[in-house]
């Protein structure tokens, strides 16, 4: 992800999601690694707004994730929506797509 501003991704499509009526938490299950990952609410709404196939700088994920949240400095959410991303990528929930 470093030195690109713009980044496209795809949803696995071997993800199970799941929240719980008592939690704002996620729960996705990746049957290609058998891996289970939780997630907050602003987690997963990141997923969701990344997972479109379209283009996407991490600031401007960052400004909609941030209009969500109170309390957190703008760079501790682009560091935190870079960091995610990062992760998302790592554990196969999200693919990248090339230009």
């Amino acid at each position: 992800m470093t030195g690109q501003t713009s980044l496209r991704w795809r949803p696995s499509s071997d993800l199970i999601w799941t929240r719980f009526d008592d939690s704002d938490e996620w729960v996705v299950y990746n049957k290609a690694s058998a891996d289970i990952h939780i997630f907050t609410a602003s987690a997963q709404h990141l997923w969701t707004l990344a997972s479109d196939e379209r283009s996407h700088s991490v600031e401007e994920l960052s400004t909609v994730l941030a209009a969500r949240l109170t309390g957190v400095s703008e760079q501790e959410v682009v560091d935190a929506t870079r960091e995610t991303l990062a992760f998302m990528d790592d554990a196969g929930l999200l693919i990248p797509l090339t230009a």
